[in-house]
């Protein structure tokens, strides 16, 4: 019985650096795709926190509204006309506060857009 050994040897060329064009580019496609994935995180974390203000903003409204309901209710069923309008005027002031909210959701929205 023999045994047979192999070596392999990687001789370079004078004038060669021992880089290689396709790991080079192997190496460049690599960087950009982390950085494509780190660009695609950033925006889902920037698209959960305007999803949370929105959850937030629309959670408040029900409120508000629900809120409303069950004071005209008792103004009619008592047929108060003072609860009434300050039911009114409780509507006003919780549109005021749901428009401001509204307008700062839409401004912070509106200075980082979705980038394409």
């Amino acid at each position: 019985m023999f045994t047979i050994n192999v070596h392999h040897y990687v001789h370079l060329l004078p004038g060669q650096d021992g880089s290689d064009p396709v790991l080079a580019a192997l190496a460049a496609l690599e960087t950009k795709m982390v950085q494509a994935v780190d660009d695609i995180l950033r925006e889902v974390q920037e698209a959960k926190g305007v999803q949370a203000s929105t959850v937030t903003l629309v959670t408040g409204a029900v409120t508000i509204l629900q809120d409303l309901k069950a004071k005209l209710d008792a103004a009619v069923s008592a047929s108060d006309l003072e609860a009434v309008a300050a039911a009114a005027a409780d509507l006003d002031q919780s549109t005021e506060a749901l428009k401001v909210a509204s307008d700062a959701l839409a401004a912070a929205v509106a200075t980082d857009p979705p980038q394409e």
